[in-house]
């Protein structure tokens, strides 16, 4: 059952990664098509070079990763359309590995805030791969909870069970509620989803280990904690072995 939840699942993310960057070509096409080229001569043009110069002076000064980013940043806010290579060049850059990894960083910061398709395909690469780091973090989760109710009568696979059912749960609910914000248009189901399944958490936790409401809220807690940290550690380990391939 969870196996086939969670193929179910990543199928899903697949095709509205797919739907998501073919809005996202539309409205860059549209964005090129009105775009009004700056005459390299006039005052703007001037300023903006600028502005570009010093930041990028003051990186090579300072030597500070922020004051590059920044640089980054601005540069990619200003030229939405420039391909990194030649941003790069512009500001007089390095075409490293890791510089391309950043600028493009800057661009997703500049899309997150002014594209609404990029920043619902955004949050969706992120809930994909935080699923992905969950799924092979199951186990050491499972050891947690093991120590958690360590004077219990249940073993290590008992607990694994209990949390392969919780996370049947845990996509099933994300599936549903992922549509429903795709038909609908919102981003509440989201919400909902969490407070679902916090709820559902806590009351499978009181009635599969039946423990005292006061114990098992401590507990509820300290799970819900490691589950986030776990899940951070994990997505930002898979993104750095997508990006390092």
């Amino acid at each position: 059952m969870y196996l086939n939840v969670t193929i179910v699942f990543f199928l899903l993310q697949g095709l509205f990664s797919v739907i998501d960057e073919y809005k996202i070509a539309n409205i860059a096409d549209k964005s090129n098509e009105i775009e009004i080229e700056i005459d390299p001569s006039s005052e703007k043009a001037k300023k903006e070079e600028s502005i570009f110069s010093i930041s990028n002076e003051s990186t090579v000064i300072n030597g500070s990763f922020t004051a590059k980013f920044n640089a980054f940043v601005k540069y990619s806010f200003h030229n939405k359309n420039t391909p990194v290579s030649q941003a790069l060049d512009s500001l007089r850059y390095k075409k490293t590995k890791w510089n391309i990894f950043y600028y493009k960083k800057a661009k997703d910061i500049n899309n997150i805030s002014n594209n609404s398709a990029f920043r619902k395909s955004y949050l969706d690469r992120i809930v994909s791969k935080i699923s992905v780091a969950l799924f092979f973090m199951l186990p050491l989760f499972t050891m947690f909870i093991s120590l958690l109710y360590i004077r219990g009568k249940k073993n290590y696979t008992e607990h694994l069970v209990f949390v392969f059912n919780v996370q049947t749960v845990f996509f099933i609910l994300l599936i549903f509620f992922t549509i429903f914000d795709r038909i609908f248009k919102t981003d509440i189901g989201i919400g909902l989803f969490f407070i679902l399944f916090l709820f559902y958490l806590y009351k499978s936790l009181r009635n599969f280990y039946k423990q005292k409401r006061f114990k098992t809220i401590i507990k509820f807690l300290f799970l819900n904690f490691v589950f986030v940290i776990l899940s951070a550690f994990g997505g930002l380990f898979i993104s750095f072995i997508a990006f390092a391939l």
